[in-house]
């Protein structure tokens, strides 16, 4: 399906030159991730060629989401995509990146390999050199050896500051995988002192993410459930504190395996939390599980009391046209899409098509039921997107703007390139920011087949519609930001 986006996308530069005021607004809209989903893992040097001006560009989010691409592009390419990237140091704005790309060529290499070549990062004095080094070791853990635990560990040091101490801790959880001694968990729950434990959490850290990472699917993984977990979900108090206690449990839940149905109630209750950040993490996190744990997908071992409890969950939040509207009935559209993804698979929701229809003319109920209507039309074309632009209200909310422009890719995905230019040029330069970051995550979804890449928490916190997909900016959601 990259092939359709790379397709799409040369339309598009053909039709806007370097140096013209729609190749720079689609630069700073889409263009690094859609070079990084069209060429994952080619090591081409079209669209190394692509990215250097986006790289070395004044705008510094501009140049991180550039490196994130890059590291897409040279995904596991060895010798090839190291080539590539040799000429790139002498570039100061792109250097302290560099250590993600290298370490994404070195994805597959033997861990001697890759251990050796972030040595020198890990230890450099830049901070952001050395939380890129390990960003590069957590991001592909597969079979991690010991040592890479240890030197991830021993990237913690007292004079960093948080977010370096919360990027290794992280991906010192994360090269354990499941494969944790009671040793290395200690090791884990000590590694920061109460004061910097504090500190992390009051600005937006989650520590027990690591230990969950840690865990999941080992042995541990339930008594840190009942020890950790279930405690902060369960903290009723008002206060600050507490709801970021919750927050925290509801990011270290999704970190794991499937939980015991009670833990999947309790996220789901946290939708009605008093507190709007809480209610906010927990959309987010249910998206997030249905990505992790889709249901249809389960396997037969997995026992149906949980089965059962995380059907409820999807079908009773997924459509606001549903009966049970209930309190999530304003959460992001990305995390609806992954719901309604999972809803239309569950055979309560014979009659979704019909509730989403009628709801695509009600201002308040549009954005959610355009992508749900999109889901089930997906791929079939512009004769279905004038359906749904029929179908909507006359005068959009910016939400609405936002989630018809998603849809329109998804309906139009899977068709020639010529089609998805034709259906999103105009919207991608519009004065409208809404419709921009719409027709931006459709290029994408079209792209893609229709598969909607930016379904999940956003890749890179840093697009410019990335703020859409947390809520319209009402509220950040609470995940290690490292």
């Amino acid at each position: 399906m990259s092939g359709r986006l790379r397709e799409a996308l040369h339309g598009l530069l053909d039709r806007w030159p370097p140096g013209s005021f729609e190749r720079r607004v689609l630069s700073l809209e889409v263009l690094p991730e859609a070079v990084g989903e069209g060429w994952s893992g080619s090591a081409d040097a079209e669209a190394v060629g692509l990215l250097i001006p986006l790289l070395t560009d004044p705008d510094a989010p501009l140049r991180r989401r550039a490196v994130e691409a890059l590291a897409r592009v040279v995904e596991g390419t060895g010798a090839v995509g190291l080539a590539l990237l040799q000429g790139l140091d002498r570039h100061p704005a792109c250097r302290d990146g560099l250590p993600l790309a290298r370490a994404a060529c070195l994805s597959t290499a033997r861990w001697e390999e890759r251990l050796a070549a972030a040595a020198p990062d890990l230890g450099h004095n830049s901070p952001g050199r050395r939380r890129a080094a390990l960003r590069g070791l957590s991001q592909w853990p597969a079979e991690a050896p010991p040592e890479a635990f240890e030197v991830a560990l021993g990237a913690i040091r007292p004079s960093d500051d948080f977010a370096h101490r919360c990027a290794a801790l992280e991906c010192a959880g994360r090269l354990l995988g499941g494969r944790t001694g009671e040793g290395e968990l200690e090791a884990l729950r000590t590694a920061l002192s109460p004061r910097q434990r504090l500190q992390a959490e009051d600005a937006g850290y989650c520590p027990e993410v690591a230990w969950a990472l840690a865990v999941a699917g080992g042995p541990f993984e339930k008594d840190l459930r009942d020890r950790v977990i279930r405690p902060l979900l369960s903290d009723t108090g008002a206060s600050r504190r507490q709801s970021r206690a919750r927050r925290r449990g509801l990011a270290a839940l999704t970190s794991g395996s499937c939980p015991e149905a009670d833990l999947i109630a309790l996220a789901v209750k946290s939708v009605a939390d008093p507190r709007r950040e809480v209610r906010w993490q927990a959309l987010w996190s249910l998206a997030e599980a249905s990505w992790r744990w889709p249901a249809a997908d389960w396997p037969p071992a997995i026992p149906q009391e949980p089965r059962a409890a995380w059907r409820q969950a999807l079908i009773g939040l997924a459509a606001p046209a549903l009966p049970t509207v209930g309190p999530g009935a304003a959460a992001s559209f990305a995390m609806r899409y992954r719901l309604l993804g999972e809803a239309c698979r569950h055979p309560g929701a014979e009659r979704l098509e019909e509730r989403l229809t009628s709801a695509l003319s009600t201002p308040t109920l549009a954005a959610e039921a355009a992508l749900g209507w999109a889901v089930l039309h997906r791929g079939q074309g512009l004769e279905a997107a004038g359906a749904l632009s029929d179908a909507l209200p006359n005068r959009p909310n910016a939400r609405t703007r936002l989630a018809s422009g998603a849809a329109l890719g998804l309906i139009v995905g899977g068709g020639p390139a010529a089609g998805i230019v034709c259906a999103l040029a105009e919207a991608l330069v519009g004065r409208d920011p809404a419709t921009r970051a719409g027709a931006s995550l459709g290029l994408l979804a079209a792209g893609s087949g229709g598969t909607a890449p930016w379904a999940r928490i956003p890749r890179n916190p840093g697009a410019p519609w990335a703020r859409y997909l947390s809520c319209a900016g009402e509220s950040e959601v609470f995940v290690n930001r490292a």
